[in-house]
């Protein structure tokens, strides 16, 4: 990408919180905060002192399929962002003294989002969703199990993580190829190979829970089955999404925001994984008020499931989505993520302009076809979180409890 005078660079690790047990829930993520305290050249000052020296921005990431470093610096300092990642990952000196504080550390993350009623609803929701298995369970782990991990525990996560075909590097931006190719070859290419990450098929469950918080609002969150990236509907999926609440001419930011003034947040996405994902839906709003939002949802989501979209809401999702993919392609970052991805997904890259073509071949009756398989008959979840004492059930909730689905 010549027009720009930065590179952004990931480096990925297959395999997140989807392979852990419940016993080992969070050790990914720990191993995520543990490569940042040290390496065996520079202490955890003298690692934070290069991450701010170099600008941009430097972080990690851990979901359920991978643990991700990513950067963007300056195009001329990539050798030196590349170094840093592979000290991190192949030189780590981490000791018992670092795990105890790094530990508090997400310990005090834990608290923060169960004392946050957003994160506190998704959490619970996913384990609803997500009955028995980790993808039901937080990414950064319960505090007992967390508490009980050892200093070996970490080194021998990374142990099973750092091989060969689990590590992609990807890097987007302004950079010599030549010179990331020699970098590649002489730090990892002779990782050994190991065990593959394969995420488990889960099958949804069904069920409702309300949380109480002592907090002015309710968040509101909705969970249906989605396919995943790599699946052939998933195009028809986004399209979904962007018209039920992805946008502000979307369905439920007109009737729940504009029309009705119940909400100031509302929408819907998917979240995705490589073979478990979740169309999601979410909103925050007065204790007074939520009866209503969740019934506006549910008429939505039945009369999108039993009579799909209009000709005017297929037309503007495929625009927006594809405006979306043509600007992405001069973001670095973006780049970057994609490339991450879909190699991933398909150990290949695939574009956005690919994306977009696949956006446009979606057929307008193709899109009321997949709106009535993919939301009717199908089992859901539902929580409430915060001042929920005193709210009545509503219709949807009660439908969810006899029937566990639409």
């Amino acid at each position: 990408m010549k027009h720009v005078t930065s590179v952004s660079l990931g480096f990925c690790l297959s395999g997140g919180s989807a392979e852990e047990d419940p016993k080992q829930i969070g050790l990914t993520h720990l191993l995520e905060h543990m490569l940042f305290k040290r390496t065996k050249k520079r202490s955890t000052f003298d690692l934070a002192c290069e991450i701010d020296c170099l600008g941009g921005e430097i972080n990690a990431c851990t979901d359920t399929d991978e643990l991700v470093l990513y950067g963007e610096v300056a195009g001329r300092d990539l050798s030196k962002l590349f170094i840093l990642f592979a000290e991190l990952l192949l030189d780590p000196a981490f000791t018992e003294e670092d795990l105890v504080l790094e530990k508090e550390v997400v310990k005090q993350e834990i608290i923060e989002s169960f004392d946050d009623p957003d994160s506190a609803a998704f959490n619970r929701l996913s384990e609803l969703f997500w009955p028995g298995s980790s993808f039901g369970m937080p990414v950064f782990g319960r505090a007992e199990t967390v508490a009980s991990f050892s200093l070996l525990d970490v080194y021998e996560r990374l142990e099973n993580l750092l091989v060969g075909n689990r590590v992609t590097i990807v890097a987007a931006g302004d950079f010599n190829e030549d010179q990331l190719r020699q970098l590649v070859s002489k730090l990892f290419g002779e990782l050994k190979s190991g065990v593959s990450f394969k995420s488990p098929i889960i099958h949804p469950g069904a069920g409702v829970d309300r949380i109480i918080k002592d907090v002015e609002q309710v968040q509101v969150a909705l969970a249906i089955q989605s396919v995943s990236p790599g699946d052939l509907d998933y195009p028809k999926a986004s399209l979904l999404s962007c018209l039920l609440g992805g946008g502000m001419s979307s369905r439920l930011f007109q009737d729940v925001r504009e029309k009705l003034g119940l909400a100031y947040e509302v929408g819907s996405e998917i979240e995705a994984s490589k073979v478990n994902s979740m169309f999601l839906v979410q909103a925050a709003t007065q204790p007074e008020n939520a009866k209503k939002v969740v019934e506006v949802i549910d008429r939505h989501l039945l009369d999108l499931g039993e009579l799909g979209p209009s000709r005017e809401e297929w037309e503007r999702s495929i625009a927006a989505l594809t405006a979306q993919c043509e600007m992405e392609e001069g973001v670095v970052s973006s780049k970057m993520w994609r490339m991450l991805e879909t190699f991933d997904l398909f150990g290949d890259f695939h574009s956005a302009r690919e994306q977009a073509e696949q956006l446009r071949a979606v057929s307008f009756d193709g899109l009321r076809d997949y709106c009535s398989r993919e939301l009717l008959n199908k089992p859901v979840a539902m929580v409430l979180a915060g001042a929920v004492k005193d709210i009545e059930d509503s219709a949807l909730e009660k439908r969810i409890v006899e029937k566990g689905k639409f």
